[in-house]
């Protein structure tokens, strides 16, 4: 065991290992759950950066004077680490017992990655777990189905669970230019302000946005500048996804319709779903189509949308809306491989919903719900963002417009703005009706905070 564990442990032999790369969002929560009495578990798609986050907050621990050999990292990815585990898991119980006896009153680290692929693995944990106050545990894994399955067996209650998405636009933004930090509240206040402040640099990240909203955000499209090889990149990681997770752990066997419901969605992104249609189109019956949508949610691919119910306005009640966790993967799906080509309403309107959808994972003081808005009588707005007890009314557009039902929706719910997001502002405020109809530029709400 100790031998396997060797190749992934090079801090074990090189102490000043140090890790580079893009800063992420979720690095300084996660780290300062090393000092917290739970298990930490890392959840997202596969190739969202996962491994190197663990990597990261190894080589902090490191320079925070972390002795390496305290810290284990463990991935079973590694077939036949995973095998050997699997076949016996007392040989991993005693090599960690083994550890806590040797660093007897030291705490020890173990950062577990796809540890959902070890057969009975957090009954193994949560016996460590309670029996010493000098182990911390890591986890990680690319489906939530799986890794809900087990925590709920074994781990309920001793968990703090952190979703990691693929880069922000933020995230990317932030490693080649130096931006003055955007405050969200003071964004939506006053965008004119905030505008002002980026005249300076406008082209540059409009083009980097564009960038952006055509590849999306897989750390590895970082790598290259090359058309071609990002392309290749996010039809590799939908292979990967497809071979390992869908037939490799979740053994399904319509592939080919799974597949084509990828593809579907992809081309439907922001519409109503009559799973009904949906079903008969691609072959599949409602439970089966159910199933996949599921699926593809709990694996961190697309995401269903809730329509926004009040007893103030006959809103449509049942049907969802689907978007995309990351926008080069469903333009890939969609075949829309240059800018020319995208359906532009459907990407900005993802990347809109996303970008509120992220919000909610990695904010502490903006934490809402969203939902998206249609009335009986086909009013609608994309999304309303409910923050306590208020409101705010978000529509993404290519350009800049009034329609005369987002002043109606907005009276209905007591609601006295209403955001236009587009591509590129032309800083337009006005009023009509007494509604303040603000446009927002979508790369500035991204660089919010």
């Amino acid at each position: 065991m100790y031998n396997l564990l060797k190749l992934q442990n090079e801090h074990w032999e090189k102490a000043n290992i140090s890790q580079s790369g893009i800063k992420r969002t979720l690095m300084g929560p996660l780290f300062q759950e090393k000092d917290k009495n739970n298990i930490t578990v890392l959840k997202g798609a596969r190739q969202t950066g996962k491994s190197f986050l663990f990597k990261m907050i190894i080589s902090k621990l490191i320079k925070n004077g972390v002795n390496p050999h305290h810290i284990y990292y463990i991935n079973f990815d590694d077939t036949s680490l995973r095998d050997k585990t699997n076949e016996n898991l007392d040989v991993f119980k005693n090599f960690i017992l083994n550890e806590i006896k040797q660093h007897q009153g030291s705490k020890l680290y173990f950062f577990i990655d796809e540890f959902q692929k070890v057969k009975n693995i957090t009954d193994l944990i949560k016996i460590l777990f309670e029996s010493t106050n000098h182990v911390k545990f890591y986890l990680s894994g690319s489906s939530s189905l799986v890794i809900s399955e087990k925590i709920s067996e074994s781990l309920l209650g001793r968990t703090s669970e952190y979703i990691l998405n693929t880069l922000s636009f933020k995230e990317l933004i932030d490693c080649k230019y130096q931006l003055p930090t955007i405050n969200l509240e003071q964004l939506l206040n006053d965008p004119q302000r905030i505008i002002k402040k980026f005249n300076l640099y406008k082209e540059d990240i409009i083009h980097e946005f564009k960038q952006f909203m055509l590849y999306g955000g897989y750390p590895k499209l970082t790598e290259t500048n090359n058309r071609l090889e990002k392309i290749k990149i996010l039809k590799d990681n939908i292979d990967n996804y497809i071979n390992k997770d869908i037939l490799g752990e979740l053994k399904i066997e319509r592939i080919n319709e799974y597949k084509k419901l990828m593809q579907y969605l992809s081309s439907t992104t922001g519409s109503l779903l009559n799973m009904n249609n949906m079903g008969n189109d691609l072959g599949l019956s409602f439970v089966t189509t159910k199933k996949y949508l599921n699926i593809l949610s709990n694996t961190y691919i697309t995401n269903l949308l809730s329509p926004y119910s009040s007893n103030v306005i006959n809103t449509i009640k049942k049907a969802n809306k689907n978007y995309f966790l990351d926008s080069g993967l469903r333009n890939v799906l969609a075949e829309e491989y240059e800018q020319e080509s995208l359906s532009m309403g459907q990407v900005l309107e993802n990347l809109l919903w996303l970008k509120l959808y992220q919000y909610n994972n990695y904010s502490k003081l903006f934490l809402g719900n969203i939902f998206y808005l249609r009335t009986s009588n086909n009013s609608e707005i994309d999304f309303v963002y409910k923050y306590q007890k208020k409101l705010y009314l978000f529509e993404s557009k290519i350009k800049f417009g009034i329609n005369k039902s987002y002043i109606n929706l907005a009276h209905k719910l007591n609601v006295d703005k209403v955001y236009i997001i587009t591509l590129n502002s032309q800083n337009k405020s006005v009023i009509k009706n007494g509604i303040k109809i603000i446009e927002i530029p979508i790369y500035l709400l991204w660089l919010a905070e």
